[in-house]
């Protein structure tokens, strides 16, 4: 639906100007880098972006009816202005409902990402239109030996289509095994909280534990819990 490069370019502009904003606003609430951070910026290339997808397509529209920046501007405000709230806000109070979780990892995850999310929709609807009216590059009209008919994809497309709508049977069929695959997978699963099977098979410390497990025993986890007023060197009681 974008059609060319310099719209292309536009979610990757916002994109990373949300995570610029987001990383400014982490130390000011109170949260540091942590491991399920690393996330985030895909969170917000892959969820963002489609807010910019949106605006790319209904403006090329309005701009093929109107030939005007303007028009192209009230079009696509008209169409998908409700549509962009209601997506920035519901995505954003979603991963806002993961703070309830009392796990401090978990909660920090879902304020950054909601964070993101509504960084994100307020830049792509300051930063779009800019672009749009001084670098966007309107697409140039194929000929009609270029037209996009000619191409395999194109090829797949309709053959996917006419499955779809010819042979309703084949799709349904398609889910249900997905579905009994899912099913049979789920069943087979088995919790396993062995830290051992995270290294590698080569490791010394695991070939010496799988080497008691097969010829005696074996070994199993044991969890101690220390609790002491905030105060205690704990150095000091590990060292004894």
């Amino acid at each position: 639906s974008l059609k060319s490069w310099s719209a292309g370019i536009i979610p990757s502009i916002t994109g990373l100007l949300t995570l610029v904003w987001v990383l400014g606003a982490m130390p000011l609430v109170g949260i540091p880098v942590q491991i399920l951070l690393v996330g985030v910026p895909a969170m917000v290339m892959i969820i963002g972006s489609t807010e910019d997808t949106y605006i790319i397509h209904e403006y090329q529209e309005g701009f093929e009816k109107g030939k005007t920046f303007d028009f192209a501007i009230k079009y696509l405000s008209k169409k998908i202005s409700l549509a962009l709230c209601l997506t920035a806000t519901t995505t954003a109070i979603g991963f806002f409902s993961v703070s309830i979780n009392e796990i401090i990892m978990v909660k920090e995850f879902g304020i950054v990402n909601g964070m993101a999310m509504l960084a994100n929709f307020f830049i792509t609807v300051s930063v779009a239109p800019l672009y749009l009216k001084y670098f966007y590059k309107k697409p140039k009209k194929k000929k009609e030996n270029q037209l996009e008919h000619g191409k395999l994809w194109y090829f797949v497309y309709e053959k996917i289509l006419y499955i779809i709508n010819e042979r309703k049977n084949i799709p349904r069929a398609f889910s249900l095994i997905l579905i009994a695959l899912g099913v049979y997978s789920w069943i087979q699963l088995e919790p396993n909280n062995n830290n051992i099977q995270s290294l590698k098979p080569d490791n010394p410390i695991r070939q010496e534990l799988t080497y008691l497990t097969k010829n005696f025993s074996g070994i199993h986890d044991i969890f101690i819990v220390f609790e002491a007023p905030e105060e205690t060197n704990w150095r000091c009681i590990l060292a004894t």
